[in-house]
């Protein structure tokens, strides 16, 4: 039996999940990792603990499926994570220089302010996609050139490796291999997305005079290496074939391979994007232009439109956290039970305000709180804040498209499980909602790459039916009048939240 592993590095744990040539699922294990907040605002993880991590749970997950199955081969390994999120270590201990700075993290507010003023922003979208925010790459590189001398001097000698977690697992895995893949690259800040190379211009203004501490931008089907580790004897000479960003693995677990598709997943935050095929649409509503995938040297480049969302199932944990719930699954009852938010809204900006409104400054607020509320309240209002900030981004994406509406949005994640809050979302955003039967989807789209790279399937064609299985859906049940009256309570409680800034 051929078995593909998918390892999918997310924010809150390290997971891996074994799969066959139809995709089901063998085996499936995941470990969390300690979320560092040591500051208000401060995002960090130990990239030594994650490491650890994904080594136990493969070789944990190697054992399962010998007792379960007498004859298997590993064929290759797919790799995706979470993006933007930055670690610095040294070339010749392999050790990192510091914690990995999250892609949450917002101490880089003050350099996002100076830039903004001194550099054209206009430009750096037209070369990027992106722009000045908290939320890239390049910010936390250049916070820790500033703040650490040690690493100044290596990221200066070229004696010190720059990668987001991908690179980071891919190193550590081959002993050495610094390489990164085109998605991820493209949430940097440094990677001009017209020519998929970095851009000298924006390393020297990020404080990287030295490329060689960059990985090299390989294609999201590429040769990563094999497998060289001493932990890993079992995975010996495995090849890895597949890496990309995890919101663009959704995409290809969503088989949102044609133009005008697309998906959106749930997980720490809410990440829609749209497949704009072989051109680069610039947003002039505050979304992301990003690179969707590039298979090999034979196809181009796909692009997307992205719109994220900071606070999702990291506000749920926040409600457990503060004993608002005992557990997450206690939001489906709520949905389903509690018709209404009892005139309570609630703002969870807990890392500012992503896409559209771009306020890193944005606080978390709950407005509209009486006597009467109860924390069910509470809970409810959260969830409906979530889904009032993606229909503000299906707006954003409507306009920039040059279309009238978003016909079908394919999602996917941990809280679509939930169906009254799936109802809310078609409701909300008056589109058609399809949830995958998939458990999981990101890992699947980087096992999906994994397995074309060792020639399992022949292309993405061949694979779109076996991912498009039964899907459950939802239909907006909203009348016009409400869902305007709804939409206009949450526009008063955010524009209240930034004046009280």
């Amino acid at each position: 039996m051929n078995v593909l592993l998918s390892i999918d590095q997310s924010t809150q744990s390290t997971k891996v999940v074994f799969i066959d040539e139809k995709l089901n699922i063998l085996h499936l294990d995941s470990l969390p990792h300690e979320q560092k907040c040591e500051r208000p605002r401060w995002y960090e993880h130990d990239p030594m603990e994650i490491l650890d991590n994904l080594y136990k749970l493969m070789n944990d997950g190697f054992c399962v499926l010998k007792k379960k199955y007498t004859n298997f081969t590993i064929k290759g390994i797919g790799i995706t994570n979470q993006r933007e999120t930055v670690i610095i270590w040294d070339k010749d201990t392999g050790k990192p220089l510091y914690n990995g700075i999250v892609w949450l993290d917002t101490r880089t507010e003050k350099l996002v302010a100076e830039f903004s003023e001194k550099y054209n922003n206009e430009t750096i979208h037209k070369k990027t996609g992106t722009g000045f925010n908290t939320y890239f790459s390049a910010f936390k590189i250049l916070w820790l050139i500033k703040n650490n001398e040690y690493i100044k001097k290596k990221v200066q000698d070229g004696t010190a490796a720059i990668g987001n977690i991908n690179t980071w697992l891919i190193y550590n895995l081959t002993k050495g291999n610094l390489y990164t893949d085109v998605t991820n690259a493209s949430r940097t800040l440094l990677m001009n997305i017209n020519t998929l190379q970095y851009d000298e211009e924006l390393c020297k203004m990020f404080g990287i005079t030295n490329l060689d501490v960059l990985p090299k931008i390989l294609n999201n089907i590429d040769d990563y290496g094999v497998v060289k580790c001493d932990k890993l004897s079992d995975y010996a000479n495995v090849p890895i074939t597949g890496c990309i960003g995890d919101q663009q693995s959704a995409c290809i677990g969503q088989a949102i391979f044609d133009e005008g598709e697309a998906k959106c997943t749930y997980g720490t935050g809410v990440f829609l994007l749209i497949n704009t095929g072989k051109k680069i649409v610039h947003s002039s509503c505050g979304l992301i232009s990003t690179v969707c995938y590039k298979l090999n040297e034979d196809n181009e480049a796909k692009y997307a439109l992205e719109g994220s969302i900071g606070t999702a199932g990291s506000g749920v944990s926040w409600l457990v956290k503060n004993k608002l719930l005992s557990d997450p699954i206690e939001t489906n009852d709520i949905m389903e039970n509690c018709k209404d938010t009892g005139g309570v809204v609630f703002v969870p900006a807990f890392s500012g305000l992503y896409a559209p409104r771009w306020r890193p400054d944005a606080r978390a607020n709950i407005f509209g709180m009486t006597f009467n509320t109860e924390s069910k309240h509470i809970v409810r209002s959260l969830l409906e804040g979530i889904v009032f900030q993606l229909n503000e981004i299906i707006y954003s994406l409507i306009y920039d498209m040059g279309i009238e509406m978003l016909q079908l949005l394919r999602c996917d994640g941990g809280m679509t499980k939930n169906n009254a809050f799936m109802q809310f979302n078609a409701d909300i955003l008056n589109t058609k909602i399809e949830v995958s039967e998939h458990v999981e989807v990101t890992a699947l789209g980087a096992g999906v790459l994994a397995g074309l790279g060792v020639k399992l399937w022949k292309d993405l064609d061949t694979v779109k039916v076996l991912i498009r299985r039964k899907q459950s859906s939802f239909k907006s049940n909203m009348e016009q009048k409400i869902r305007q009256n709804k939409i206009l309570e949450w526009n008063k409680a955010v524009e209240r939240s930034l004046v009280m800034i």
